[in-house]
């Protein structure tokens, strides 16, 4: 009776729908299945002067990954970028993709027209068609329909009306009729925008993000997170934002100038924040634990102090150094002695001297 349940003990009694216990996960939870990689780093090293930028970095980037890339100024992230783009090479190493993977990098430097930063190829041979539309004449139909030709295999007309959609949203349809004016006429807002419209339009595989959100107002930046949220492309992205690196990105890889290294983390930017000043701390630790050795073992060689059996000469009576002049003692006054007796026979002392034995000169 006293260990049956009582009515109050079975209604307190956790039933199986309210164990609040581990959870039992899958295989797949603890073994996540590895993908493919669709950008293979190995042993990169760049090097402008004397000392390398960085050196024996090797990561890899599935695809749909968002990473970020961060490091102080200076530290080499747009250089790295424009590696990973193929757009310069490097000393040692190399950056390995699949055939028919489409890159795209966006750097903070916008360059040449309108159509030549959205698609240069593109719009590089709807140009010549429209030119050759406004020459047209009998004796330029063959040149006009090989230039039709190598604009409908790009995508032609349907490809245009791709691009309208992406500068709708940024509000810069009206540059579609003008793809030949120059970036350098557009306002730093507007520019950021067509950076936008090109990212949104640009159908990629690897998409590298130098500084996107420069010059972007709010809506622009809210567009930009969404855009980045959702694409299936693979995001390599370089920003001092650390509001937007920590809304789109799962990742981290983190420049150091010192060690002219690259580190991954598995985490947005607050986590490799917090890593590396833990990391900071433990080697402040490690430190001050050495410095604290070494002290203990010089402490432990040094030659121990000169003593004798009897101890030292009292601080107010020892020799004098040198020999002693005639009239003299050869000894040093005390201070401590307070009385003063007649020097004993045979000794020319005139100075007082202490009461303990052996004094006498």
């Amino acid at each position: 009776r006293l260990f049956q349940p009582t009515p109050d003990r079975a209604r307190a009694r956790p039933g199986p729908d309210s164990f609040q216990g581990p959870r039992v996960r899958s295989r797949e939870a603890f073994f996540p299945r590895k993908e493919p990689a669709l950008l293979q780093v190995s042993n990169l090293s760049l090097q402008f002067t004397e000392e390398p930028l960085f050196q024996d970095v090797h990561f890899s980037l599935p695809t749909g990954a968002k990473v970020g890339l961060v490091g102080p100024n200076g530290s080499g992230k747009s250089s790295l970028l424009r590696l990973l783009a193929g757009l310069s090479v490097p000393q040692t190493g190399s950056v390995q993709v699949p055939g028919d993977c489409r890159r795209l990098y966006l750097g903070p430097d916008l360059e040449g027209s309108v159509g030549e930063i959205l698609d240069p190829t593109f719009f590089r041979a709807a140009s010549r068609l429209a030119r050759l539309e406004a020459e047209l004449d009998e004796s330029r139909l063959d040149e006009y329909a090989a230039a039709l030709e190598a604009f409908e295999e790009l995508g032609g007309w349907s490809r245009l009306a791709r691009w309208r959609g992406p500068l709708r949203e940024t509000g810069l349809e009206d540059l579609l009729d003008d793809p030949q004016r120059p970036g350098s006429t557009l306002s730093g807002g507007e520019r950021s925008r067509l950076a936008l419209a090109r990212l949104l339009g640009a159908q990629a595989d690897v998409l590298l993000l130098d500084e996107p959100s420069a010059s972007m107002d709010r809506d622009g930046l809210a567009h930009l997170e969404r855009f980045l949220e959702s694409t299936p492309a693979t995001v390599v992205l370089v920003s001092h934002d650390r509001r937007l690196l920590d809304r789109t990105t799962c990742r981290t890889l983190a420049l150091d100038p010192i060690a002219r290294t690259l580190t991954e983390y598995g985490g947005n930017y607050s986590f490799c924040r917090a890593r590396r000043q833990e990391e900071e701390r433990r080697a402040w630790r490690e430190f001050e634990d050495q410095q604290r050795r070494v002290r203990r073992l010089e402490e432990a060689a040094r030659p121990p102090r000169r003593t004798t059996s009897t101890g030292a000469w009292p601080r107010a009576w020892r020799p004098r150094p040198g020999p002693a002049r005639e009239g003299s003692s050869g000894c040093w006054p005390t201070r401590t002695a307070r009385r003063s007796r007649a020097a004993p026979s045979g000794c020319a002392c005139a100075w007082p001297l202490p009461d303990f034995p052996g004094s006498a000169c």
